[in-house]
């Protein structure tokens, strides 16, 4: 009924297929980050930051800093966004 010298070459095909198969599903497990090597869940990292000691007349200065650079970083937002409107509605009165 089948052909014997057919169907040896399609065996072997598939047994080739099955080997890369498997070859792939293993070096997929070696590689990147897998839920063995997960470092987030084991807790292998620190969350540890070295920030510089400040005294607390030296931490009312930074914050009183960094509170008039934000003045000055929001009042030229100010003027930006007041000289766009305006060259849109001279734009728009024009035209």
């Amino acid at each position: 009924m089948f052909n014997t010298k057919e169907m040896h070459g399609s065996l072997s095909h598939f047994k080739a297929t099955l080997q890369r198969k498997k070859e792939r599903s293993e070096t997929k497990d070696r590689r990147g980050f897998g839920r063995k090597n997960s470092y987030a869940s084991k807790g292998k990292l620190a969350d540890e930051f070295n920030f510089p000691k400040m005294s607390e007349s030296e931490f009312t200065a930074f914050k009183l800093k960094l509170k008039s650079e934000r003045k000055k970083q929001d009042s030229r937002d100010l003027l930006l966004l007041i000289g766009v409107f305006a060259l849109i509605t001279t734009l728009f009165i024009l035209l």
